[in-house]
């Protein structure tokens, strides 16, 4: 199945190298496909790599869309 959730960046100065990699810690618990959407900009980032969130350029109020494929799912929703 197929996940979404829409959420905005509340980070002032955006996702940089310590939010990356804290999100990357997170979505490495999972064996689900993880993946984030700037709204903003249109880049879609694999949320189990640092440097393809920070290359997708996550400002602070920007529409954001997780989306999430897998097995583990619903669990990784509960995060």
């Amino acid at each position: 199945m197929l996940y979404n959730y829409s959420f905005k960046c509340t980070l002032l100065n955006g996702v940089h190298a310590r939010p990356a990699s804290n999100i990357v810690e997170i979505a490495n618990a999972f064996n689900s496909n993880i993946n984030i959407i700037n709204e903003r900009n249109g880049r879609e980032c694999n949320a189990k790599s640092a440097l393809s969130i920070i290359a997708s350029d996550f400002r602070f109020d920007d529409d954001c869309k997780l989306v999430v494929t897998g097995q583990d799912e619903k669990k990784l929703l509960r995060v």
